[in-house]
């Protein structure tokens, strides 16, 4: 791919590689694969053990060595690799420099195919997880963010909080199994490297280490059916908690999760150009934020739920008016639209944010990995700075009036304790 300077290759076993080196730092070699998957794939019963599988095998050990003897072997190599699992998607990530780069190539090998099983090792870990459950019970902050989550997923099996009886559901057999099932099938996994790395001393160790990790016949992995939703109507709950005389809002609205490119490019852009609006707007009226973020978020490649939000903070009793205020100026953008100038504002700290990146390993990585989960074209990398220049305040104001309903959203508010709601 000479036009993202990028080599590929493919291996005996199926599996793509793609290499692209760099200069940006002379001691860095970053990688990652991934498909889609992850916890999504499990029965409804199992998910509680499959999403503590990367801490067991992490606290295990692999090829049975145990993590301190792991250290000792790897003393005074830079190295670094772990499994990537979340709700959508799976695979393995890790870092190295050049000189270190077979090591980190063997402890990915063993990581993915030779996860230790160790009881003793298993029960300390559950110990520790339930001091911090416990623990995290009395925070504030978790407790409202439980509550937000709750609300904005329908209370979904997969978003519930851990508690002290949900953990005695953790079955570490069935943890192994399901690690040992999604990790030792590396038939569409595509690796990406980033870095100080030279193509022509790669080809070998990759043919090594990556060339024969197992792989089967099963087919393209799948997301699982999650089948979640956003909650319909207008919500507004009032979660008390803690003494500090401080309040947190989140204002949360449905967003199309339809994974277009240049759709998401624009909801994200709007996002930033209504946080730049927000921003000036809450400090000339009210003068009393803590500040406000506005952002869209999503699960690539889940492509059933997405969100927009607004997050400020404030004191408490100032919460609701800026509430109503926010609710308002968001009313007046749809009907509106930007500025110009506020336009051209977010497309110049978009420039930025772009040209900084293509210069730095961990950008490239992100983005090749994103694009390929979601099967897009690589090329596209090259393209965002394009995609800038088409933005107008006349086309951001279309797409901003599909985004915000205003017949459908929550409102969550963090206050302390002894306030009066």
């Amino acid at each position: 791919l000479p036009d993202l300077g990028i080599t590929t290759v493919e291996l005996s076993n199926g599996v793509e590689v793609w290499m692209k080196p760099t200069n940006f730092k002379n001691d860095q070699i970053i990688f990652a694969a991934s498909v889609p998957g992850g916890f999504s794939t499990v029965p409804e019963d199992d998910f509680r053990s499959a999403s503590l599988a990367n801490q067991i095998v992490s606290e295990a050990g692999v090829g049975g060595l145990t993590p301190v003897e792991l250290d000792k072997l790897l003393a005074g190599k830079l190295i670094g690799v772990s499994p990537s699992m979340g709700l959508f998607s799976h695979g393995i990530r890790g870092s190295s420099t050049p000189k270190d780069i077979e090591s980190a190539l063997q402890a990915m090998y063993l990581t993915m195919t030779q996860p230790n099983k160790r009881p003793e090792s298993f029960e300390v870990l559950m110990e520790r997880i339930e001091a911090f459950v416990k623990n995290r019970s009395l925070d504030p902050n978790a407790i409202y963010s439980d509550r937000l989550t709750e609300i904005n997923t329908k209370n979904h099996p997969l978003f519930r909080p851990w508690t002290t009886e949900s953990l005695k559901e953790v079955d570490p057999d069935k943890a192994l199994a399901f690690y040992n099932k999604i990790m030792r099938d590396a038939g569409d996994l595509r690796f990406y490297f980033v870095g100080a790395l030279d193509v022509e001393t790669m080809i070998p160790l990759l043919e090594t280490y990556v060339g024969s990790l197992p792989t089967t016949d099963n087919g393209p992995p799948k997301v699982g059916k999650v089948r979640m939703e956003f909650p319909g109507g207008i919500t507004k709950n009032v979660v008390q908690a803690g003494q500090e005389p401080k309040s947190t809002t989140t204002i949360t609205w449905p967003a199309r999760a339809s994974y277009d490119e240049m759709e998401m490019f624009n909801m994200r852009l709007a996002t930033d150009i209504l946080e730049i609006r927000l921003r000036e707007v809450l400090r000339e009226a009210l003068g009393n934020t803590y500040g406000v973020g506005v952002g869209y978020s999503y699960m690539p490649p889940y492509d059933g739920y997405a969100t927009t939000v607004v997050r400020y903070g404030s004191a408490p009793e100032n919460a609701s008016d800026m509430a109503k205020r926010i609710l308002e100026e968001i009313k007046k953008f749809k009907a509106e639209g930007p500025t110009e100038e506020e336009v051209a504002k977010a497309k110049e700290l978009e420039q930025r944010a772009v040209e900084k990146g293509l210069e730095e390993n961990g950008y490239w990585l992100a983005s090749l990995q994103t694009l390929g989960l979601l099967g897009w074209d690589a090329n596209r990398v090259l393209a965002r700075l394009d995609r800038i220049d088409e933005v107008s305040a006349e086309s951001m104001h279309k797409n901003f009036k599909l985004y915000f309903p205003e017949d459908n959203y929550t409102v969550i508010t963090l206050m302390p304790k002894e306030s009066t709601p």
